[in-house]
């Protein structure tokens, strides 16, 4: 079986699994159980709201501006220099 195959017959199981399994008579899927795609879904974890340094920006007047604790914003992105950041840069906002 070729590469195409193998990556239509990865597709054609998703979409049957999604589907519940009742288009045709085909396996929903034939991936192993180490490729990730049995189980449980872990729950994804809530996503915070993210920053982007501009030019001319410091974490402490970005979370000032955003009304965050400077702190838990340096713990939350696990940050060993407060003082030196960089345009681009994008960092996770802690919650309010």
């Amino acid at each position: 079986m070729g590469l195409f195959d193998r990556i239509k017959g990865a597709i054609d199981g998703v979409r049957e699994a999604r589907a519940g399994g009742q288009q045709g008579s085909r396996p929903a899927s034939t991936a192993s159980p180490a490729s990730g795609t049995t189980g449980p879904v872990p729950a994804e974890e809530p996503r915070h709201a993210t920053v982007t340094v501009q030019p001319g920006q410091t974490l402490s007047r970005i979370a000032q501006e955003r009304g965050v604790d400077l702190d838990e914003m340096v713990r939350l992105n696990g940050i060993e220099r407060p003082d030196l950041i960089f345009p681009g840069q994008v960092f996770k906002l802690p919650r309010r």
